[in-house]
C-alpha cells in the first residue's frame, strides 16, 4: 500500500506490481497509511484534517475521524480495535474505536511540541509517542496515564517497541538511535546511526536486530545487544521509511519506501 500527496492510497500486489485498489475521499494529500492486522481494513491519515477508514477488499469508506489539524501518522492496535493517531499542532495522540469511530482517549498535557511518531505495544498495554521536544513518553493504554518520560539531547524522530515490549527503540535528529528499558525507562544502548536525520526506524520481530534509515542515503541492520552494524544498504535518494515483511529469512523480508 501507498500513500501519495494527491490525496490517494494505492493498494498493489506485491508480487506483480499490479494496482489492486485505488482509495479516493481525502481532500489533500496523504502522510500515514496501515493495514489492520487481519487485512481487512486500512487506516490513511491527511493533510485534510481527517483519519479514514476503509474496507480493504472493496475500498469502502467505513469511518471519518477528525482532528483539528493535518494528521502526520495512524497506525492500528495489534488486535485491530484501536487506531492512535498525532497530528501536527495539538501536541497529542488520540486513540480511536474502529468499531464506532469514537475518540476512546486523548493523551496530552505532556508534550510541548509537534509529535512526530505514536505506536501501540504489541500487547495492546501500551502507547508510545515521540516529539520534537526531545522526549519519547510511554502512556498507559487504558487509562492514558503517563507512565515514564524517556528524555534525549535532540529532536526524537521515531520510536518503536520490541515484538516482546521489553525494548524500546527511539531515533533522534541528531543521528543517535537508543535502546531502553519498557519496564524501568533507563537507556540500555546508545548507537549513532548516520550522518544526516534519521527519519524512521523499526525493531526485527525476533528483537535481536534493528532496522534505522535516514536521508544520508543509507540503512543500516543492528545487532541490538552488542551494537554491531550488520549491513549496511546504500540508496541513490534519501530514505525516509522502513519496514519488514512478517516473514523473515536472513536478509530477506525487507519492505523499504524510498522518497527525496
Amino acid at each position: 500500500m501507498t500513500a501519495s500527496a494527491d490525496g490517494t492510497a494505492k493498494i498493489w500486489n506485491s508480487v506483480t506490481g499490479t494496482l489492486l485498489l485505488k482509495l479516493t475521499g481525502h481532500t489533500s494529500g496523504l502522510s500515514s497509511c496501515d493495514f489492520s492486522p487481519d487485512g481487512s481494513r486500512i487506516v490513511t491519515g491527511s493533510d485534510d484534517s481527517t483519519v479514514r477508514v476503509w474496507d480493504a477488499e472493496n475500498g469502502e469508506l467505513l469511518l471519518t475521524l477528525y482532528h483539528l489539524s493535518s494528521v502526520s501518522r495512524c497506525v492500528f492496535s495489534l488486535d485491530g480495535n484501536r487506531i492512535v493517531t498525532i497530528s501536527h499542532n495539538d501536541f497529542m495522540a488520540r486513540v480511536w474505536c474502529t468499531e464506532t469511530g469514537a475518540c476512546q482517549l486523548n493523551l496530552e498535557g505532556e508534550h510541548t511540541r509537534p509529535l512526530t511518531c505514536c505506536c501501540f505495544s504489541n500487547d495492546g498495554k501500551y502507547i508510545l509517542t515521540s516529539s520534537f521536544d526531545k522526549t519519547a513518553r510511554l502512556w498507559n493504554g487504558a487509562n492514558g496515564e503517563l507512565e515514564k518520560t524517556l528524555l534525549h539531547e535532540n529532536c526524537v524522530m521515531s520510536c518503536a517497541f520490541s515484538s516482546n515490549d521489553k525494548l524500546i527503540l527511539s531515533v533522534c535528529s541528531g543521528g543517535e538511535m537508543r535502546t531502553w528499558d519498557r519496564q524501568s525507562g533507563i537507556s540500555k544502548r546508545k548507537l549513532k546511526v548516520n550522518i544526516g536525520m534519521a527519519f524512521d526506524s523499526c525493531l526485527f520481530t525476533d528483537d535481536i536486530r534493528v532496522i534505522s534509515v535516514s536521508c544520508g542515503r543509507a540503512s543500516r541492520i543492528w545487532d541490538t545487544y552488542t551494537g554491531d552494524v550488520l549491513s549496511v544498504h546504500t540508496f541513490k535518494h534519501p530514505v525516509l521509511s522502513c519496514d519488514f515483511s512478517n516473514h523473515i529469512e536472513e536478509e530477506k523480508g525487507f519492505n523499504y519506501t524510498l522518497g527525496c
